[in-house]
């Protein structure tokens, strides 16, 4: 049996001035959205997430990325048009989630920042009590274009309405992988419960 994961996420209102996010990718923590000239304004976002049973993931072997770009080819290889590379089995962008049935939701609130230079952020509040890392305890994915990289850090946790506890680590493989894996309209992601285990999902905003 699968289950799978879906985030959705809703615009809510305008955000402030923070630091440069161009800076470098582990620094999610002091790495926000400006309005000053890179994202203006900065999109503030509510997270919805919808946990749905008997879900699985599958490649597609045809047809473009997820992101729109690149082609999809055998055993879901992803061909990236940026640098030109077939990527190994089973990539992320050609990952599609399919199935579901039961549901229960809980929340997040994130900015999402698209910056001139190409980078795209989706930055959720810090916290500590979730990170490692006690000084940099931010939670954040960060797709760096002259990297043509995606990687995340910290991770999401909340209850939901039958009183389980559930997590999505954002340093996942899944989330850090070549090419820009923040999509609108699905970014592939793992939710884990200690019961339940981990399964696939699909996040959209």
């Amino acid at each position: 049996m699968k289950r799978f994961t879906y985030l959705g996420l809703v615009a809510l209102s305008l955000g402030a001035c923070a630091t440069d996010p161009t800076g470098p990718v582990p620094s999610f923590g002091r790495a926000g959205a400006t309005s000053g000239g890179v994202s203006d304004p900065n999109i503030a976002i509510s997270a919805v997430f919808t946990v749905a049973y008997q879900g699985a993931i599958v490649y597609r072997e045809s047809g473009p990325g997820n992101n729109g770009k690149g082609e999809c080819l055998s055993e879901g290889r992803w061909y990236n048009p940026q640098n030109h590379h077939t990527s190994e089995k089973a990539h992320p962008q050609c990952a599609t989630v399919t199935g579901g049935t039961i549901t229960v939701t809980f929340s997040e609130t994130a900015n999402y920042v698209t910056p001139p230079n190409g980078n795209v952020q989706l930055n959720f509040t810090p916290d500590c009590a979730l990170s490692p890392d006690p000084v940099d305890c931010g939670r954040a994915l960060q797709y760096k274009k002259n990297q043509d990289l995606t990687a995340g850090a910290g991770s999401l946790q909340t209850t939901d309405v039958d009183g389980r506890t559930w997590t999505i680590n954002l340093a996942q493989a899944m989330l850090n992988d070549s090419g820009n894996l923040i999509n609108p309209a699905g970014t592939v992601l793992e939710a884990c419960n200690v019961s339940l285990g981990c399964w696939p999902g699909s996040m959209t905003w």
